[in-house]
Protein backbone atom coordinates (compact mmCIF):
# COMPACT_ATOMS: atom_id res chain seq x y z
CA UNK A 1 0.00 0.00 0.00
CA UNK A 2 1.09 3.70 0.34
CA UNK A 3 2.45 3.34 3.84
CA UNK A 4 5.00 1.03 4.38
CA UNK A 5 7.13 -0.33 7.69
CA UNK A 6 9.26 -3.15 8.22
CA UNK A 7 6.12 -4.69 10.75
CA UNK A 8 4.02 -4.40 7.46
CA UNK A 9 6.98 -7.37 5.65
CA UNK A 10 7.03 -9.20 8.78
CA UNK A 11 5.33 -11.94 8.42
CA UNK A 12 3.02 -12.73 12.48
CA UNK A 13 1.72 -16.05 13.76
CA UNK A 14 -1.91 -14.25 12.40
CA UNK A 15 -0.28 -13.69 8.62
CA UNK A 16 0.61 -17.82 8.88
CA UNK A 17 -3.07 -18.50 9.82
CA UNK A 18 -4.37 -16.83 7.34
CA UNK A 19 -1.91 -18.05 4.44
CA UNK A 20 -2.96 -21.22 5.75
CA UNK A 21 -6.64 -20.91 5.73
CA UNK A 22 -5.88 -19.54 2.11
CA UNK A 23 -4.22 -21.76 0.38
CA UNK A 24 -6.14 -24.82 2.00
CA UNK A 25 -9.43 -22.90 0.37
CA UNK A 26 -7.74 -22.63 -2.85
CA UNK A 27 -6.66 -25.71 -2.78
CA UNK A 28 -9.72 -27.18 -2.24
CA UNK A 29 -11.22 -24.86 -4.51
CA UNK A 30 -8.98 -26.26 -7.24
CA UNK A 31 -10.03 -29.65 -6.85
CA UNK A 32 -13.16 -29.04 -6.54
CA UNK A 33 -12.95 -26.94 -10.16
CA UNK A 34 -11.44 -30.41 -11.48
CA UNK A 35 -14.68 -32.02 -10.57
CA UNK A 36 -17.39 -28.93 -11.56
CA UNK A 37 -16.30 -26.93 -14.11
CA UNK A 38 -18.12 -24.73 -12.76
CA UNK A 39 -16.44 -23.77 -9.96
CA UNK A 40 -13.38 -22.61 -11.67
CA UNK A 41 -14.19 -19.02 -11.61
CA UNK A 42 -14.12 -19.62 -7.87
CA UNK A 43 -10.83 -21.18 -7.92
CA UNK A 44 -9.23 -18.52 -9.72
CA UNK A 45 -10.38 -16.00 -7.76
CA UNK A 46 -8.40 -17.61 -4.94
CA UNK A 47 -5.73 -18.76 -6.80
CA UNK A 48 -5.02 -15.12 -7.92
CA UNK A 49 -5.70 -13.41 -4.64
CA UNK A 50 -3.19 -15.80 -3.22
CA UNK A 51 -0.98 -15.15 -5.81
CA UNK A 52 -1.17 -11.17 -5.96
CA UNK A 53 -1.23 -10.75 -2.26
CA UNK A 54 2.55 -12.42 -2.68
CA UNK A 55 3.82 -9.92 -5.03
CA UNK A 56 2.46 -6.95 -3.25
CA UNK A 57 4.53 -8.38 -0.36
CA UNK A 58 7.82 -8.80 -2.54
CA UNK A 59 7.55 -5.35 -4.09
CA UNK A 60 7.08 -3.64 -0.52
CA UNK A 61 10.20 -4.44 0.14
CA UNK A 62 11.56 -2.24 -3.16
CA UNK A 63 9.42 0.19 -1.72
CA UNK A 64 10.69 0.12 1.83
CA UNK A 65 13.08 3.73 2.79
CA UNK A 66 12.53 4.89 -0.53
CA UNK A 67 12.12 8.53 -0.84
CA UNK A 68 8.78 10.07 -1.55
CA UNK A 69 7.55 10.81 -3.71
CA UNK A 70 8.40 7.79 -5.41
CA UNK A 71 10.65 8.46 -8.95
CA UNK A 72 11.94 6.05 -12.02
CA UNK A 73 12.05 1.94 -11.33
CA UNK A 74 10.43 2.66 -7.94
CA UNK A 75 7.61 4.58 -9.38
CA UNK A 76 7.12 1.80 -11.60
CA UNK A 77 7.24 -0.81 -8.57
CA UNK A 78 4.44 0.90 -7.06
CA UNK A 79 2.06 1.52 -9.36
CA UNK A 80 2.73 -2.09 -10.01
CA UNK A 81 1.85 -2.97 -6.34
CA UNK A 82 -1.07 -0.31 -6.21
CA UNK A 83 -2.65 -2.13 -9.70
CA UNK A 84 -2.71 -5.60 -7.64
CA UNK A 85 -4.56 -4.30 -5.22
CA UNK A 86 -6.86 -2.36 -7.29
CA UNK A 87 -7.39 -5.80 -9.55
CA UNK A 88 -8.85 -7.69 -6.81
CA UNK A 89 -12.83 -6.58 -6.45
CA UNK A 90 -13.01 -6.15 -10.10
CA UNK A 91 -11.86 -9.92 -10.20
CA UNK A 92 -14.51 -10.54 -7.45
CA UNK A 93 -16.94 -8.54 -10.14
CA UNK A 94 -16.19 -10.76 -12.92
CA UNK A 95 -16.67 -13.93 -11.21
CA UNK A 96 -19.20 -13.04 -9.54
CA UNK A 97 -21.31 -12.42 -12.67
CA UNK A 98 -19.69 -15.25 -14.33
CA UNK A 99 -21.29 -17.57 -11.13
CA UNK A 100 -25.15 -15.51 -10.87
CA UNK A 101 -25.11 -14.30 -14.22
CA UNK A 102 -23.65 -16.51 -17.01
CA UNK A 103 -25.52 -15.75 -19.96
CA UNK A 104 -25.56 -11.91 -19.16
CA UNK A 105 -21.82 -11.97 -18.48
CA UNK A 106 -20.23 -11.46 -21.42
CA UNK A 107 -22.24 -7.85 -21.97
CA UNK A 108 -21.36 -6.71 -18.32
CA UNK A 109 -17.67 -7.38 -17.67
CA UNK A 110 -17.30 -4.19 -19.33
CA UNK A 111 -17.98 -2.53 -16.16
CA UNK A 112 -15.49 -4.22 -14.07
CA UNK A 113 -12.86 -3.91 -16.85
CA UNK A 114 -13.52 -0.24 -17.56
CA UNK A 115 -12.93 0.73 -13.54
CA UNK A 116 -9.44 -1.52 -13.25
CA UNK A 117 -8.59 0.86 -16.32
CA UNK A 118 -9.90 3.71 -14.54
CA UNK A 119 -7.30 2.89 -11.23
CA UNK A 120 -4.90 2.19 -13.12
CA UNK A 121 -4.67 5.07 -15.50
CA UNK A 122 -5.42 7.01 -12.20
CA UNK A 123 -2.10 5.67 -10.69
CA UNK A 124 -0.03 6.28 -13.58
CA UNK A 125 -1.12 9.93 -14.81
CA UNK A 126 -2.29 11.01 -11.38
CA UNK A 127 0.82 10.50 -9.05
CA UNK A 128 2.42 12.14 -7.01
CA UNK A 129 -0.81 14.30 -6.42
CA UNK A 130 -2.66 11.02 -6.13
CA UNK A 131 -1.63 10.02 -2.84
CA UNK A 132 -2.21 9.81 1.23
CA UNK A 133 -5.89 11.17 1.81
CA UNK A 134 -6.44 11.60 -1.77
CA UNK A 135 -5.90 8.22 -3.01
CA UNK A 136 -7.73 6.75 0.03
CA UNK A 137 -10.91 8.76 -0.64
CA UNK A 138 -10.14 7.83 -4.63
CA UNK A 139 -10.52 3.99 -3.57
CA UNK A 140 -13.24 4.43 -1.32
CA UNK A 141 -15.13 5.78 -4.41
CA UNK A 142 -14.24 3.45 -6.37
CA UNK A 143 -14.48 0.57 -4.21
CA UNK A 144 -18.10 1.53 -3.66
CA UNK A 145 -18.96 1.90 -7.32
CA UNK A 146 -17.71 -1.51 -7.74
CA UNK A 147 -19.76 -2.70 -4.28
CA UNK A 148 -23.05 -1.22 -5.89
CA UNK A 149 -22.84 -3.78 -9.04
CA UNK A 150 -22.28 -6.44 -6.32
CA UNK A 151 -25.48 -5.54 -4.57
CA UNK A 152 -27.29 -5.22 -7.08
CA UNK A 153 -26.09 -8.42 -9.08
CA UNK A 154 -26.76 -10.47 -5.66
CA UNK A 155 -30.03 -9.10 -4.75
CA UNK A 156 -31.46 -9.75 -8.09
CA UNK A 157 -30.21 -13.64 -8.02
CA UNK A 158 -31.63 -13.93 -5.10
CA UNK A 159 -34.69 -12.38 -5.60
CA UNK A 160 -35.19 -14.58 -9.18
CA UNK A 161 -33.49 -17.67 -7.07
CA UNK A 162 -36.11 -17.67 -4.49
CA UNK A 163 -39.10 -16.94 -7.08
CA UNK A 164 -38.39 -20.31 -8.59
CA UNK A 165 -37.18 -21.92 -5.00
CA UNK A 166 -34.31 -23.16 -6.35
CA UNK A 167 -31.51 -23.99 -3.44
CA UNK A 168 -27.81 -22.62 -3.75
CA UNK A 169 -25.24 -24.65 -5.07
CA UNK A 170 -21.80 -24.25 -3.33
CA UNK A 171 -20.29 -22.43 -6.32
CA UNK A 172 -22.96 -19.76 -5.66
CA UNK A 173 -23.17 -19.99 -2.25
CA UNK A 174 -19.59 -18.75 -2.46
CA UNK A 175 -20.24 -16.02 -5.00
CA UNK A 176 -22.55 -14.20 -2.71
CA UNK A 177 -20.11 -14.32 0.17
CA UNK A 178 -17.51 -13.05 -2.13
CA UNK A 179 -19.86 -10.00 -2.34
CA UNK A 180 -20.76 -9.71 1.10
CA UNK A 181 -17.03 -9.62 2.09
CA UNK A 182 -16.75 -6.53 0.13
CA UNK A 183 -19.52 -4.84 1.30
CA UNK A 184 -18.17 -5.67 5.04
CA UNK A 185 -14.98 -3.94 3.57
CA UNK A 186 -16.79 -0.78 2.07
CA UNK A 187 -18.35 0.04 5.43
CA UNK A 188 -14.60 -1.21 7.25
CA UNK A 189 -11.12 -0.23 5.89
CA UNK A 190 -12.04 1.70 3.10
CA UNK A 191 -14.74 4.01 5.43
CA UNK A 192 -11.94 5.85 7.44
CA UNK A 193 -10.34 6.87 4.12
CA UNK A 194 -7.38 5.04 4.59
CA UNK A 195 -7.77 1.27 4.15
CA UNK A 196 -3.98 0.49 4.60
CA UNK A 197 -4.45 1.57 8.11
CA UNK A 198 -7.18 -0.67 8.87
CA UNK A 199 -6.53 -3.65 6.75
CA UNK A 200 -6.87 -6.16 9.33
CA UNK A 201 -10.78 -5.58 9.16
CA UNK A 202 -10.22 -6.99 6.04
CA UNK A 203 -8.26 -9.48 6.55
CA UNK A 204 -11.69 -11.10 9.13
CA UNK A 205 -13.62 -10.52 6.13
CA UNK A 206 -11.64 -12.66 3.59
CA UNK A 207 -11.08 -15.06 6.41
CA UNK A 208 -14.43 -15.60 7.29
CA UNK A 209 -14.96 -16.60 3.24
CA UNK A 210 -12.11 -18.73 3.04
CA UNK A 211 -13.43 -20.93 6.30
CA UNK A 212 -16.58 -21.16 5.11
CA UNK A 213 -15.20 -22.21 1.39
CA UNK A 214 -13.04 -24.34 2.85
CA UNK A 215 -15.69 -26.33 4.99
CA UNK A 216 -18.25 -26.05 1.73
CA UNK A 217 -15.79 -27.03 -0.88
CA UNK A 218 -14.18 -29.76 1.47
CA UNK A 219 -17.80 -31.32 1.57
CA UNK A 220 -18.67 -31.08 -1.45
CA UNK A 221 -15.68 -33.30 -2.61
CA UNK A 222 -16.41 -35.54 -0.13
CA UNK A 223 -20.32 -36.19 -1.52
CA UNK A 224 -18.67 -36.48 -4.67
CA UNK A 225 -15.87 -39.07 -4.08
CA UNK A 226 -18.88 -41.22 -1.79
CA UNK A 227 -20.96 -41.13 -4.56
CA UNK A 228 -23.44 -38.48 -3.32
CA UNK A 229 -24.28 -35.57 -5.73
CA UNK A 230 -26.17 -33.18 -3.68
CA UNK A 231 -25.93 -29.72 -4.36
CA UNK A 232 -22.77 -29.66 -5.36
CA UNK A 233 -22.96 -28.38 -9.22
Amino acid sequence: MVVLSVQELQISRGDLAFYGLDVFATVTAVLFALRKRRHAPIAALFAFGLVSDGAMRALARELLGQSRPFTGMVRVAWTIRESFFSAYVPAVVVVVLLVLWPRQAGRLLEVPTLAFAVVVGAHVFLYPALRGEALGAFYRKAHGTLCAVLAVSAIVFEAERRRWRRKLSATELLALWCCGAEVMNLFGPYWGGKPWEEWGLARVDYGIVFAIALITQGRSLWMLRSGRSGRTR
